[in-house]
């Protein structure tokens, strides 16, 4: 893994207007470590806000009319809610 960051460290960098998302899209097939990776990465919050926001919507998902809900479906639920980019589709496809 190291000498795969490496040599993606040794790469020209992309334009700060390029989407993300379809450049790993187009690394998946090449470089599926770091793709995976950057999956991970970019699916996690960046700032304390983020987390906040999410745990503040628990009230509205976890109710006494949902209080059954498993803590797969809860987790499903928030990781939904947080990243807009999976709401949106904007991943290709697998």
């Amino acid at each position: 893994m190291e000498c795969l960051l490496e040599d993606f460290f040794n790469e020209n960098r992309i334009d700060k207007k390029s989407d993300v998302c379809e450049f790993w899209g187009k690394k998946k097939l090449t470089n599926s470590c770091l793709y995976s990776l950057a999956v991970t990465v970019l699916a996690l919050p960046v700032t304390q806000v983020s987390c906040e926001r999410a745990l503040s919507g628990l009230k509205y998902i976890l109710n006494d009319l949902c209080s059954n809900m498993t803590e797969d479906v809860l987790e499903d639920i928030l990781i939904i809610r947080a990243n807009e980019n999976l709401r949106a589709n904007k991943w290709p496809n697998d």
